[in-house]
């Protein structure tokens, strides 16, 4: 008989001691399982930050890529000196003998109007204007072929009338201007200034009469991969939606059980959507925002055939444990969210109300466990220009961006501080806790002075009370201080408390409101102490000017000491209704710059029933085994830290603005600040989205279907025919059932929470980089292969369904799974 392992659960005072014997090889099912799930979340991100390197090498960089000849600044590729016909005034004559100008008949020349930038090598700028400006380059590359073919078949014509053939160019709206055959301009100062759309040719030709239409072949550029390729979970129907049963029931339509209702998903396709502050509808390049949306959706695009191989791949592991494969998905750092299988979300007034980047598995993944304290002014003066409200929603959004690793608190202060909720010292970030103090935090009034020093001190004594009491992550500590920076009390007492106070593992982050404090005293205090300040404008939008303190934990994750970093989430209830589950969730940088920055985060959804069923079956000590051992693995990694003074000024100046706020520096880098940004490819499409046929249905006419009917096909059924094909069960799977799943879940998640606080300290202290003299110690094995110690061979007769390559003494040897290669498009010859 298996050996069996016993564990014992130290529940709150109100409820009894609870003790969970879990059979050593189910346990070491589970604990393979839930290294699986890491490693192949890591994979998952090994392989977005692959497609990253490369991102623009299949758009029109194959086409565009350094094959344009500058008529002021490039040496032309073949240059002749052909004579009389091409006399340059400046040079000579051209007659025999004589001086001549260059011409070069293989290429064309190329320029820009002197304030279009015309030296635009690299989009980092991100400006509408250069944007354009590359649009209009690359795509009269295009015509340079039908340029030199038309010169080459007239030139005997026009060489029997005694002339060259006519020299044939282009002007483009936004003031390109292509010329062939090539040759050089006089560009004073070094500086074209040859403007085509004032030129009578133009002007006459773009506002007269036309007989002639030039129809530029653009094929060959991003369209080919992303133009018309991508499906939107509000308007979009989906390419090949079916309609799978239980395993993927949406609460809305039904059970999902066979000859009821379920919901539409897609196996064939990823669906995308953009973050409510950003434009759903990037048609056109209208901005910076429109362009990033752009590239986040064209870029994500090329992870899709990885999503559909993985889910594919490793279906049958899942099957066996009578689950679904896992959700995959991504978010960018610019809001860009794709899943796959793709399927319609709710879109309150047909728009997508989703953002990654405040949810708990993207801040997990791109910060790792972390002590949090919100001090917030409620001063009278808060009351003025809708300060405290702006305040309470960035606020709110910070807490429920924290994960189960997290403990936080939150102080209110005006003339006096005080700690808010049941109790005085940092609580875990359980999904409970925080919306208790979600709830506090909406009860907050303007009232009174404004005592700095009060709040300062109470926000360093509850650091240390919480570490007192076991209240700690043991990793790194923020401390968030907003305000209106009209302070009453002494500065230079303030600054001395600091100086005594503040640990080096505690970052401050200090936030002013109001368009005339800038350099008040938030700020000196961000630059005395390697802090991070930000200025609110009122009625300005708090939770963007927040960017850095959710960039600052991501910043030094990107090094090779944090390398595998995979964090986990608190079981909750899926989006769809149906069902608990918890994320596996990684960080994706964009290596190209140095040092890497932030593209996103990747995440894997795993049912919470398949990780019970892995111990044995789906009851509350299974329950209550799986959940101790994702707490455990959201506690035990904490990451290493090393941000420089550089990286501490890009985030001051570009944390809360894309486009830079050097009123927010500190003057302590000596070298060029980096932006937070990853580059932009020179084009973008200007039609993303496959159709809008959903455009105007409600929710249950794009997603309620009957189980297990004929798939949906895109645009095969009329308006019509969808509305009587929708299937809705008479209630959609009791939802009293669910609640009181979840508050038998929220229990048992609170009384192991309350063992965690007195069982990991072991662990967690002893794995701490700031505890132990081996930073490594919580990083992880090698890349290459993950170890797993068992009893007998025994314990891995579950899992043959998973391939395993090689099991030798009580050891399990599991390779990361490998990332599909990438085909690269063919792109037309020139």
């Amino acid at each position: 008989m298996a050996a069996t392992a016993t564990i014992l659960l130290l529940l709150s005072p109100l409820l009894p001691s609870t003790v969970v014997v879990v059979e050593a090889e189910d346990h070491f099912l589970l604990e393979t399982m839930l290294k699986r799930i890491e490693d192949d979340t890591y994979a998952f991100a090994h392989a977005m930050e692959e497609l990253i390197l490369n991102k623009c090498n299949y758009t029109s960089d194959e086409i565009c890529y350094k094959q344009n000849y500058n008529s002021c600044f490039s040496e032309l590729r073949e240059a002749s000196c052909p004579g009389k016909d091409y006399a340059i005034q400046q040079c000579g004559s051209g007659n025999d003998g004589g001086c001549g100008g260059f011409f070069d008949f293989t290429r064309s020349t190329v320029s820009t109007v002197p304030e279009a930038r015309g030296n635009v090598y690299q989009p980092v700028s991100g400006l509408k204007e250069s944007i354009r400006v590359k649009d209009g380059v690359c795509t009269t590359l295009r015509i340079e072929d039908y340029m030199k073919n038309v010169t080459q078949a007239s030139r005997k014509y026009w060489g029997d009338l005694g002339v060259h053939p006519p020299s044939l160019y282009y002007g483009t709206d936004d003031g390109v201007f292509r010329k062939f055959p090539g040759s050089p301009r006089t560009c004073p100062n070094g500086v074209n200034d040859y403007d085509p759309r004032v030129r009578p040719w133009y002007v006459a030709a773009s506002s007269g009469p036309k007989d002639v239409i030039l129809v530029l072949d653009t094929s060959g550029s991003s369209d080919e991969i992303c133009y018309k390729q991508n499906y939107h979970p509000c308007f979009s129907e989906l390419r090949e939606a079916s309609c799978p049963g239980k395993d993927y029931a949406i609460q809305k339509c039904g059970s999902g059980k066979e000859g009821g209702c379920g919901g539409f998903f897609d196996f064939t396709r990823s669906t995308v959507s953009a973050a409510p502050n950003s434009n759903n509808d990037p048609f056109h390049l209208q901005s910076t925002e429109t362009i990033r949306v752009k590239d986040g959706v064209c870029t994500t695009l090329r992870i899709e055939d990885y999503m559909k191989n993985v889910t594919e791949t490793y279906r049958s592991y899942w099957q066996d444990l009578g689950v679904h494969p896992p959700t995959l998905f991504y978010g960018t750092d610019d809001g860009v969210f794709r899943k796959f299988p793709g399927s319609p979300r709710t879109c309150p007034n047909g728009m997508n109300d989703y953002d990654p980047r405040v949810r708990p598995w993207y801040v997990a993944a791109s910060s790792g466990p972390k002590d949090v304290i919100l001090v917030l002014d409620t001063s009278g003066s808060m009351g003025s220009y809708n300060r405290l409200n702006i305040m309470k929603k960035a606020a709110k959004a910070v807490v429920k961006s924290l994960g189960v690793g997290d403990y936080f608190a939150v102080i209110a202060f005006n003339d006096d501080a005080r700690v808010i909720g049941d109790e005085s010292i940092m609580i875990r970030a359980t999904d409970e806790n925080k919306q208790k103090i979600v709830d506090q935090i909406d009860l907050f009034d303007a009232f009174y002075g404004t005592n700095y020093y009060n709040a300062y001190n109470l926000a360093f004594q509850t650091f240390k009370s919480s570490k007192l009491q076991d209240r700690t992550s043991g990793c790194h500590k923020a401390l968030m201080f907003l305000s209106d920076g009209k302070m009453n009390d002494d500065k230079d007492d303030l600054f001395d408390l600091i100086s005594r106070e503040k640990t080096s593992d505690t970052v401050l982050f200090t936030y002013s409101f109001g368009d005339s404090n800038i350099g008040s005293v938030p700020g000196e205090i961000a630059c005395s102490y390697n802090g991070i300040w930000a200025q609110i404008s009122d009625y300005g939008d708090l939770a963007k000017s927040m960017g850095a303190y959710y960039k600052y934990f991501a910043y030094g994750l990107g090094d090779n000491e944090n390398d595998q970093f995979v964090a986990w989430v608190e079981p909750y209830q899926f989006a769809t209704g149906v069902g608990m589950g918890t994320t596996a969730s990684a960080p994706v940088y964009d290596r190209t710059v140095s040092p890497p920055v932030l593209a996103g985060v990747v995440g894997m959804d795993i049912s919470f029933a398949a990780l019970q069923q892995s111990i044995g079956g789906i009851d509350n000590e299974s329950k209550e085994a799986v959940l101790l051992s994702i707490v455990e693995r959201s506690t035990a990694v904490c990451p290493n830290l090393n941000v420089t003074d550089c990286q501490l000024e890009s985030l001051r100046k570009y944390g809360s603005d894309d486009e830079g706020n050097d009123a927010a520096i500190c003057k302590t880098c000596n070298s060029e600040i980096q932006p937070l940004k990853s580059g932009l490819c020179p084009y973008y499409p200007n039609e993303l989205w496959s159709n809008r046929l959903n455009q105007g249905r409600t929710f249950e006419e794009r997603t309620c279907c009957n189980v297990g009917a004929e798939p949906r096909l895109e645009n095969t059924l009329t308006n019509e025919e969808i509305k009587n094909g929708v299937c809705v069960e008479g209630f959609a799977i009791g939802r009293t059932i669910g609640m009181a799943v979840g508050i038998v879940v929220a229990v048992v998640v609170v009384s192991v929470v309350s063992y965690m606080f007195i069982r990991s300290r072991r662990t967690r202290f002893d794995n701490n980089p700031y505890m132990s003299t081996n930073n490594n110690s919580n990083t992880g094995t090698n890349a290459g292969v993950e170890t797993y110690a068992g009893n007998n061979a025994s314990s891995i007769a579950e899992v043959q369904a998973y391939p395993i390559p090689s099991f030798e003494n009580g050891v399990v040897v599991l390779p990361a799974p490998v990332a599909p290669a990438v085909s690269r498009p063919v792109s037309n010859a020139h």
